[in-house]
């Protein structure tokens, strides 16, 4: 009896080490994809969201401007404040919202999959300082960072501004241009 008893829990306990492992690799693929088609909205080849270690090196490298950055992450002191600052530099490189980085910052699987199959735009490395001050202030109804290039100066003040003429602008007709099909 005793060595049927030990077959059963050895073979219960294989299956249960063969579910959590099939998890993790669900898990990881879950990432990869959503992580591959970040990478493509950022100009990058998606195969880079495969390789275990590369596919962070280069999410710094869009996010923070610094691939190497991806090294603080492992240290185990940091990792917490790191996955932080990864959370809010995803956020804004994307152009997401605060909402958005607490959930990369919990969820990053899914979050992932949310700007990649999302409507997120990448829009490059930003300056975080400014961002974050922005962010949290309420900088626009939406809540997201769209004004990029605020402080820079406008480059079509100089442009002739448009008068609401066109081409199809009829106002010299006798019926004043409001004319519908059909009518002469």
């Amino acid at each position: 009896m005793d060595i049927i008893g030990a077959l059963v829990s050895l073979i219960v306990t294989f299956s249960l080490l063969g579910f959590v492992i099939l998890i993790i690799v669900g898990i990881y693929a879950l990432t990869c994809i959503g992580r591959m088609r970040m990478f493509q909205k950022a100009g990058e080849n998606g195969w880079k969201a495969w390789v275990p270690f590369y596919r962070d090196y280069v999410l710094c490298r869009i996010t923070m401007g610094a691939g190497w950055y991806f090294i603080f992450g492992w240290i185990p002191v940091l990792s917490f404040f790191m996955n932080a600052i990864y959370a809010l530099e995803v956020t804004l490189s994307y152009g997401q919202s605060v909402l958005y980085g607490v959930l990369y910052f919990f969820f990053p699987t899914i979050a992932e999959l949310v700007a990649g199959f999302g409507g997120a735009q990448y829009i490059g490395s930003q300056d975080l300082e400014r961002q974050v001050r922005d962010m949290f202030s309420g900088g626009g109804s939406t809540g997201k960072y769209h004004d990029i290039h605020r402080d820079e100066p406008d480059m079509h003040k100089d442009e002739p501004k448009d008068t609401g003429s066109s081409e199809n602008d009829h106002s010299d007709l006798p019926s004043g241009g409001n004319n519908t099909a059909g009518e002469v």
